[in-house]
C-alpha cells in the first residue's frame, strides 16, 4: 500500500490489485478516520471513471454516510486489447477482475456492504451477486445498467439482490419492460431520469443535468440509510 494522504475526515491510499494477465488496477481506498468496517466498492464505466460527476458525488455521499470506499479504475477504454475482444471475452475479463478487486478489499480487512456499478461496471455487480455468499446482507446500486444484456438480466432475476436502479429514459440501454421486471423481482427501487442519456445528463441542458444529479444523489443517500 502506498503512503496514506490525510484529510479532515478520512485518509486515502491505494492497494495492490492485479487484473487480467497481472495488469495493475488503479484504485483509491478512502478510509474514515474513525474506525468503521462499513465499506462500498465502486466499479466504473467503460470510459466513465470515478472522478467524473456521477461517481465522484456518489463516492462523496458514501463517505458522508460514514462508509469507507474503494473506488476502482479499470480503465477499459484505454486498453486496446480489451476493446478488440468480443463480448464473451470482455465479460470473462470483467468477472475475473471484479473477483480480484473484491478479494483485495477483503484482504485489506474491510467489510463490504455496498456495491456500486456504472454501465459496464454493472456486469461486475451481476457476477458478484452469484459468486459471493453475502448477497442478502449487501446493497447494490446499478447506475445505467446494461439492461439489454440477457446474462445480466438473468443474474439479477436469479439472485434478487437488494437494489437501487438508476437510468435515463434516453439511454440506449434503457428497456422499460426489463427494468419493470427486475424491480418487481428484487422488490427494488428505481429512478428513471426523464430525457437523461447514458451519462445521466440531459443533452443541451445544464440546469436539468444538475437537477438530475441532485435527484440521483438524494436517492442514493435515502437507499443507503
Amino acid at each position: 500500500m502506498i503512503d496514506s494522504v490525510i484529510t479532515m475526515c478520512f485518509t486515502y491510499s491505494s492497494i495492490d490489485i492485479r487484473g487480467y494477465n497481472d495488469r495493475p488496477i488503479s484504485n483509491t481506498l478512502y478510509r474514515q478516520k474513525r474506525v468503521t468496517a462499513q465499506t462500498a466498492i465502486v466499479f466504473p464505466g467503460l470510459a466513465y471513471n470515478c472522478r467524473m460527476p456521477l461517481l465522484y458525488y456518489t463516492t462523496k455521499a458514501l463517505i458522508q454516510l460514514g462508509y469507507n470506499v474503494l473506488a476502482a479504475e479499470t480503465n477499459y477504454s484505454d486498453w486496446a486489447e480489451f476493446l478488440e475482444m468480443n463480448w464473451d471475452k470482455r465479460r470473462n475479463v470483467i468477472y475475473s477482475e471484479a473477483e480480484n478487486i473484491y478479494a483485495a478489499a477483503v484482504d485489506a480487512g474491510i467489510h463490504i456492504d455496498v456495491l456500486v456499478g456504472k454501465s459496464i461496471g454493472t456486469l461486475a455487480l451481476g457476477h458478484l451477486t452469484e459468486s459471493k455468499s453475502r448477497i442478502n446482507e449487501q446493497k447494490f446500486i446499478w447506475l445505467t445498467p446494461l439492461l439489454k444484456q440477457e446474462i445480466l438480466y438473468k443474474q439479477i432475476q436469479r439472485q434478487k439482490p437488494t437494489s437501487l436502479f438508476i437510468i435515463g429514459t434516453n439511454d440506449p440501454h434503457y428497456d422499460e419492460q426489463t427494468l419493470n421486471e427486475i424491480v418487481q423481482t428484487t422488490k427494488g427501487v428505481d429512478v428513471r431520469v426523464q430525457d437523461a442519456d447514458h451519462s445521466l445528463e440531459v443533452d443541451g441542458n445544464v440546469g436539468k443535468s444538475l437537477e438530475a444529479l441532485q435527484l440521483i444523489i438524494n436517492n442514493i443517500i435515502q437507499f443507503i440509510k
